[in-house]
């Protein structure tokens, strides 16, 4: 017989990916575009763990769920969960991720969205060490709402500005716009995945990068690693130019986020040397190209005043403006907002 639940709001604690509820995974996987920002690092953690790998102490997902408001009682199951919002504190290879919140809902009020994060902030408060909280990215209103709480609860205020204001987009078979490769008169284009022979210059294109991403810049020495991390794990393609008999890498694409059935394209940048030849939109296409024949969809995220998002438009990623939108495509602003430098321990992503 039906029998009426609590539907108030309350916070699951799980310190390991084989924690996380079943309808955690139901509602990664029915949307994977969106929850790309956490979903492959959980899937990887949930493959380790089932290997015998024990996760990093202060690594966490919290989950702000509700019951449904009437269930069905049967003799071995449990109400069923309403998922509201994911939050992931977690770490990888070059250092500690932001605090990220995800939830599988669009247009959310403040009304929902406030008693939630409240839980959320309360609960990591009591979970991790405060410097570990140095960032949070989610999309505009819950990360504002998330970080009005969590400075009520250390006293820790944000930055002046925020560290990332993005556009969310993707591209799909249907949106992707393919393209003959484009010549260049006295240059020659070599576009394929990286190997170890490009490792110096993979890792001049991760510094130039990180430097035009304050706060999360690099020395040499940490995008060298980064960039052997990359090649290594086959997760970067490189365009080459030679000219004049001399050769160089010219752009990077970098796609570290990959779970079944959506891809993310995590770094885009040409050197300065090489510019105004078309390598990146070059390069984003023909990475995009060989994705869609494994994922049915790329998503990566578009700063809201690059001028870099009049090339992924051109590739066919949708969701950058008025005149891209797809029917069943979400579009979505996220932000990145830190806190104050002094009293955090910065971590890379």
């Amino acid at each position: 017989m039906p029998v009426p639940i609590s539907t108030e709001p309350f916070v699951i604690d799980c310190r390991c990916a084989s924690a996380i509820p079943v309808e955690v995974w139901e509602a990664f996987k029915s949307d994977p575009r969106t929850s790309n920002i956490m979903l492959p690092h959980a899937l990887k953690w949930l493959g380790q763990e089932h290997a015998g790998h024990t996760p990093p102490p202060d690594q966490l997902w919290l989950v702000c769920a509700t019951y449904a408001s009437h269930f069905h009682v049967h003799s071995s199951s449990s109400p069923p969960l309403t998922v509201d919002f994911v939050l992931s504190c977690t770490e990888h290879a070059m250092g500690k991720y932001p605090v990220f919140i995800w939830t599988p809902h669009l247009n959310l009020s403040t009304e929902f969205i406030i008693p939630r994060v409240r839980l959320l902030a309360k609960k990591l408060r009591a979970a991790v060490p405060v410097p570990r909280v140095f960032s949070v990215f989610a999309p505009d209103d819950i990360a504002n709402a998330f970080v009005a709480e969590w400075s009520k609860l250390t006293g820790i205020r944000t930055v002046s500005e925020p560290y990332y204001h993005a556009k969310f987009a993707v591209c799909n078979q249907r949106t992707f716009r393919n393209k003959s490769l484009t010549v260049q008169e006295g240059y020659v284009f070599e576009l394929r995945p990286a190997t170890p022979a490009d490792l110096d210059g993979v890792a001049e294109l991760c510094h130039g990068f990180a430097d035009q991403s304050e706060p999360f810049v690099l020395s040499h020495a940490e995008a060298r690693r980064e960039a052997q991390l990359l090649i290594q794990n086959r997760q970067v393609w490189v365009h080459c130019v030679v000219r004049d008999g001399v050769r160089g890498v010219a752009s990077i694409v970098a796609f570290t986020r990959v779970s079944d059935t959506a891809a993310a394209i995590t770094k885009v940048y040409t050197n300065p040397q090489w510019r105004r030849l078309g390598c990146a939109e070059r390069l984003v296409r023909r990475v995009c190209r060989d994705l869609l024949r494994k994922y049915s969809g790329i998503v990566l995220y578009v700063g809201h005043n690059n001028s870099a998002a009049r090339v992924y438009d051109r590739v066919g990623f949708v969701g950058l403006g008025p005149g891209s939108y797809r029917p069943g495509v979400p579009v979505q602003s996220w932000i990145e907002i830190g806190f104050d430098r002094q009293q955090v321990n910065l971590g890379h992503w």
